[in-house]
């Protein structure tokens, strides 16, 4: 199981007591807790079915397809409780599982027990609460970067609006990724993407009827780049949303360095691979910005924005 400490943590300044005090926590390794975890079980049974239930088609499913999507939704509270919970679970000692898509059970400690039944009860309180979450990136200059006051760390913003006109008043040219909206704890991901065709290789049939002839056909494969930006939310406290979350960036060598063959030219294509992983606490209408130097000195600006929608 992933411990919390185990990937990079950003901080909020202006962030609630309790968090401040859980990201404490988080920035250092865990130790053993003084406190043994004891056995507890929460009935979830309403709130996985309601999360089944938000999916449209859920009246047209059959009795197999709607036991495996109250297995999913089941899974997921799991998974993200495990994920979020303070203090954060020591690992091989303390564990958080769903059993027949109803009952939460785990190894915790009374804090943990405390955490999960405020999240469960907001759950029950307000199960259609849905997260935005907005993806936006620019490639500037350092100059720009240092204009604007801002460093090789995390940033967070209020004044995004203020941020954004700076940008554009600088002919930064912003990508602005799909928004997404999902319920509560659910997971999330936002994909755009390329899709470039080219020869991988030839086939060559050597006999071709009536005429004996050989016809050489090409072989074509179809590359992506492009973004894929994954992770999940869960509101924590009033205003208050944890996050974790991946973002991949592919980028294609254009145009695709080619080899002649016997036969013609193939293609083969060089794709740069890079990833950002991290967890992080934001207010509702904030923003984060992490900055990205890249090869040829440009920098990559991000922009994660989530707001909270009842």
């Amino acid at each position: 199981m992933k411990t919390l400490s185990s990937v990079l943590l950003m901080l909020v300044a202006s962030a609630s007591p309790s968090w401040a005090q859980a990201r404490q926590q988080m920035a250092k390794p865990e130790l053993p807790p003084a406190e043994e975890p004891q056995i507890a079980m929460f009935d979830v049974a309403d709130i996985v079915q309601s999360a089944a239930e938000r999916q449209g088609e859920w009246a047209e499913l059959d009795q197999a397809s709607r036991l495996a999507a109250l297995r999913e939704r089941g899974e997921q509270l799991a998974e993200v409780l495990a994920e979020f919970v303070q203090p954060s679970l020591f690992e091989g000692r303390e564990e958080i599982r769903i059993l027949d898509n109803k009952t939460l059970i785990g190894a915790l400690r009374s804090a943990q027990r405390d955490w999960i039944q405020e999240q469960l009860d907001r759950l029950r309180v307000s199960p259609n609460e849905m997260i935005l979450i907005e993806w936006r990136s620019a490639r500037v200059s350092e100059e720009l970067v240092r204009q604007l006051g801002l460093s090789p760390k995390q940033h967070f913003v209020d004044d995004l609006p203020g941020l954004l006109e700076s940008l554009q008043s600088h002919a930064a040219d912003l990508l602005l990724a799909p928004r997404v909206m999902v319920f509560n704890g659910q997971r999330f991901s936002i994909q755009v993407t390329n899709q470039v065709a080219y020869v991988k290789a030839y086939e060559v049939h050597e006999s071709v009827e009536p005429t004996g002839a050989r016809l050489v056909d090409p072989v074509v494969d179809v590359i992506e780049d492009g973004l894929l930006f994954d992770g999940r939310a869960l509101v924590v406290d009033d205003g208050q949303i944890a996050m974790s979350f991946k973002i991949t960036h592919s980028e294609l060598e254009r145009p695709i360095l080619t080899e002649e063959t016997d036969h013609g030219p193939i293609g083969l294509p060089i794709v740069h691979i890079r990833s950002i992983e991290s967890r992080t606490v934001l207010a509702s209408k904030q923003a984060m910005i992490h900055l990205t130097t890249e090869s040829d000195g440009q920098v990559l600006l991000e922009i994660l924005r989530v707001e909270i929608v009842n």
